[in-house]
């Protein structure tokens, strides 16, 4: 199969680091983020932890395509990295650095080693063009027993695959992956929409799969969306 040209366009890519305790304070994270001539804005977000939670105001940080906002639950720190239409890290450039050094070297900044780190999430979504139909792209994946089996029922005989979840844990507490597919809800006929979700509990295993992605997301939307 020849190889996919990727898109940036619609990509997210979101890390959110969580401490075992309150490693730094407001003022340590503006100092270091200055220091790396980045923008400050006044912003409301939400809790990527828990989205049904009332978005809060805070203060954002931006360079380029990277946001940071520091998220406080005392005795906690939730420290959130966006980058926008970016599939690829280790290439994205911010400043002088790529998208993957920078996240290192702020980590670094702030003493978030694994001693005191809780856990690493790394959650990305984004859109792409189908090469068929996505619906029937998804119903296809499921197993003629199965589909046989559905026929049979005369009141739901012409349901077909609207959405695809894989994951080896669910839902995710300590570590785990899990992978979302649906048709992209503006335009069903013709894209996808990819979620894919890691959580991991050291830097390395983060870096690893930074390094990694591009070619991990290139896989799964052809096992998805396949031409043949």
């Amino acid at each position: 199969m020849n190889a996919r040209v990727m898109s940036n366009k619609g990509a997210q890519t979101q890390i959110v680091v969580e401490t075992q305790g309150l490693v730094f304070t407001p003022d340590n994270l503006m100092s270091v983020l200055k220091s790396n001539e980045f923008q400050i804005v006044q912003g409301s977000v939400s809790n990527p932890l828990n989205p049904a939670i009332p978005m809060q105001n805070t203060q954002i940080y931006s360079k380029d395509s990277l946001m940071i906002f520091l998220l406080q639950s005392q005795p906690l720190n939730s420290l959130i990295f966006t980058m926008m239409n970016s599939f690829n890290l280790s290439e994205e450039k911010i400043g002088e650095k790529s998208g993957l050094d920078m996240i290192k070297s702020i980590m670094e900044s702030l003493s978030l080693v694994d001693e005191t780190i809780s856990a690493i999430t790394f959650n990305f979504t984004t859109r792409f063009v189908a090469t068929k139909k996505p619906v029937e792209q998804m119903t296809k994946l499921l197993s003629k027993e199965f589909t046989s089996k559905i026929k049979k029922i005369p009141s739901v005989s012409s349901l077909k695959m609207l959405s695809i979840r894989l994951g080896d844990v669910f839902p995710i507490e300590k570590e785990g992956t899990n992978i979302i597919f649906e048709p992209f809800l503006s335009n069903p006929e013709k894209m996808f929409w990819i979620q894919f979700t890691k959580k991991v509990m050291n830097r390395d295993s983060l870096f690893e799969l930074i390094e990694e992605f591009p070619i991990i997301l290139e896989d799964l939307i052809n096992g998805v969306d396949s031409s043949d």
